[in-house]
């Protein structure tokens, strides 16, 4: 690109003019952010919490995470809570699951806001057709980036049973 003597320049055939990206100046807490964005943020803070956990907690929470995405397609919302709900009575999974339910709670879903993590479930069986529909198109969006999370922050780790 060269420039005209009053300093503006000139372009030649199929060069683009230069444009500077804005820089942006705000954190990155307040920038705007796209639903999938929020949702690895929230996926990857999730489950920065459970590698701290101690025990078998992890290792529970990357095998119900990992099943979580089919179980929701193949059965369907209801009954994977249903399944959920099983499988907490169980003492080495009420862990893991107690906190994904925790994670599900916090993943800021409209419909589901200011649920209670143990309240979850019943919410979601009386929910009306529509929003149990976007519930379960937001939870598979969600799962997919724990599941994601989960295989990046907790690696291959095998159950003890």
């Amino acid at each position: 690109m060269s420039k005209r003597k009053g300093g503006k320049p000139v372009l030649h055939r199929g060069a683009a003019p230069a444009v500077q990206p804005p820089v942006p100046t705000a954190p990155v807490s307040s920038l705007f952010l796209s639903r999938d964005q929020t949702r690895a943020l929230h996926a990857y803070k999730s489950v920065r919490e459970v590698a701290q956990e101690q025990g078998g907690v992890r290792s529970k929470y990357r095998t119900i995470i990992m099943d979580l995405g089919v179980t929701l397609r193949r059965h369907g919302l209801s009954a994977c809570f249903a399944l959920l709900e099983r499988r907490s009575g169980n003492a080495d999974d009420a862990a893991a699951i107690q906190l994904l339910l925790k994670h599900l709670a916090d993943a800021k879903i409209s419909v589901l806001s200011g649920t209670p993590p143990n309240d979850i479930a019943e919410r979601v069986r009386g929910l009306e057709l529509d929003d149990y529909i976007m519930v379960t198109r937001e939870l598979l969006a969600i799962t997919v980036w724990l599941k994601r999370a989960v295989q990046a922050l907790l690696g291959q780790e095998t159950d003890d049973a």
